[in-house]
């Protein structure tokens, strides 16, 4: 608990440097891009000052543009490079210093069984993609007590996805923390706290099977009351009633009529109900969800979970 501590501190001081570190990236492209036209600039007007003189020629003029530019380019390129050197040397440092307090700590944990009643905490998290240059999160931090109801709004590629992922314990967080009822998610075993968080992903179903299968996707030993009833309470079996085989019908790549996303939806919210979850994620609603009556149905399941 002592290194917990420690350790966060060391996060925390990490988000404020990602800010400084997005900053002096743009200071070192705006010094580099402004020494290099500068530079050429200074050169151009000499040169033209020379040739109105008739001191130097025209193939001597552009030569020496050349040569500037030459000169001018790998200056300009260790300027823009600057952040990511002193990123580099920052992260050894940070990362020696939690090397240091590990080795420092005589305890450590595993994660462990705990049921949660639904209050969740996400302190100034931020989270870098491998490969990517800049966090998609950065500071992110809100709070919420069982049975309040969070929206997060934002473009395509504003890590929405992710912060869900990362609530869910998939992505670790590269600063801040994550704590469900006051207990940092390190500290909670993985798989029993994912038993009580009900995902609903916008996608639907990934592996071929059939209604049925997809809903038990959620909870391997529901049975087929079990699933009916789930699907009941989403207000999805009118529609599902319509099909060809009913709740047998294939979904995923394996389905052989096109599901409409609205019923897509519910079957994953009925997915989700079946797991009795402390904790509801939508990921993205459906389009048209007021219209498709949808969001009346979430609304409700939500009222009901309170």
């Amino acid at each position: 608990r002592t290194w917990l501590s420690r350790h966060s501190a060391l996060m925390r001081d990490e988000g404020e440097q990602l800010r400084r570190e997005a900053f002096l990236e743009d200071v070192a492209g705006i010094a580099g891009l402004a020494v290099f036209k500068g530079s050429m600039l200074i050169g151009l007007a000499v040169g033209a000052m020379l040739l109105w003189s008739e001191q130097m020629s025209i193939a001597a003029f552009f030569a020496s543009l050349l040569l500037m530019w030459r000169a001018l380019s790998p200056l300009s390129s260790i300027l823009q490079s600057m952040p990511e050197a002193m990123r580099a040397t920052e992260t050894a440092a940070r990362l020696n210093d939690i090397v240091a307090e590990a080795g420092s700590a005589g305890d450590s944990y595993a994660g462990r069984p705990m049921r949660i009643k639904g209050a969740l905490a996400v302190h100034k998290l931020s989270f870098r993609h491998e490969g990517q240059t800049g966090p998609v999160l950065l500071g992110v931090e809100f709070s919420a007590e069982p049975g309040d109801v969070i929206g997060i709004c934002g473009a395509d590629g504003a890590g929405k996805t992710t912060l869900i992922r990362t609530i869910l314990g998939l992505h670790p967080p590269a600063t801040g923390s994550i704590a469900f009822d006051g207990v940092d998610i390190q500290q909670i075993d993985q798989t029993d706290l994912r038993s009580q968080i009900g995902y609903v992903s916008p996608a639907g179903p990934s592996i071929p099977g059939s209604i049925v299968e997809a809903v038990r996707l959620h909870r391997s030993n529901a049975t087929r009351e079990d699933v009916c009833m789930a699907l009941e309470a989403v207000d999805a079996m009118p529609a599902i009633a319509a099909l060809p085989d009913g709740i047998d019908t294939m979904t995923g790549s394996a389905r052989r009529v096109s599901l409409d996303p609205v019923l897509i939806s519910r079957i994953e919210l009925a997915g989700a109900l079946l797991r009795d979850p402390r904790i509801i994620l939508v990921d993205a609603l459906p389009e048209h969800a007021s219209q498709s009556g949808f969001a009346a149905t979430l609304r409700r399941v939500i009222r009901n979970k309170r």
